[in-house]
């Protein structure tokens, strides 16, 4: 029953019962791209003939289920990429991974600064096709910097060193983040 996102067997009469090849799947998940147990029978196909694409589609699938600044969703995403490059960019495509993307912003807008970073982040990725790693954090700085203070730095503050030390600075442009070091 949980192998099939939730549904049991009596919702399964609605996929097509010859699905014999990699072929005869890819065809039926174009005619019903929106069908996740669809998907999701496949990667149990594959699973049986030992083929490490059934882990990237039950990853791709969890994916979908999880806001993009969620620590799940950035935990999978790494193995995610690992996965799509052995997989190759033709079935990907073919699944349409990498190129239809859930709306970002489903989910809401986060309170947190982390969560706000990763919601840019995936954004800058999907749109502009910009690899973006996760936020960096560096919550040792600053608490070492509030320690020397004496007292907590604003949000705000917090924020900015967290990004500036995730951005590779241009030393050689006078505009850019590095005039401030």
């Amino acid at each position: 029953m949980h192998r099939w996102g939730g549904r049991d067997a009596r919702d399964l009469r609605e996929i097509p019962t010859m699905l014999h090849t990699h072929d005869d799947f890819l065809n039926a998940i174009a005619a019903q791209p929106a069908d996740r147990t669809l998907r999701l029978v496949y990667a149990d196909w594959l699973d049986e003939r030992a083929d490490p694409r059934g882990e990237l589609i039950r990853v791709e699938e969890q994916m979908r289920q999880l806001p993009v600044f969620a620590d799940r969703f950035w935990e999978l995403k790494l193995r995610r990429n690992e996965l799509r490059t052995h997989a190759g960019a033709e079935w990907c495509g073919q699944m349409r991974y990498g190129t239809e993307c859930e709306p970002v912003f489903r989910h809401g807008i986060p309170d947190g600064w982390r969560e706000r970073w990763r919601l840019i982040r995936e954004f800058t990725e999907r749109w502009h096709r910009i690899p973006m790693p996760d936020v960096g954090g560096r919550w040792a700085e600053i608490i070492e910097a509030e320690v020397r203070l004496g007292r907590r730095v604003p949000p705000s503050v917090r924020e900015w060193i967290a990004f500036r030390h995730d951005v590779p600075v241009d030393t050689t442009d006078s505009y850019s983040f590095g005039v401030l070091d």
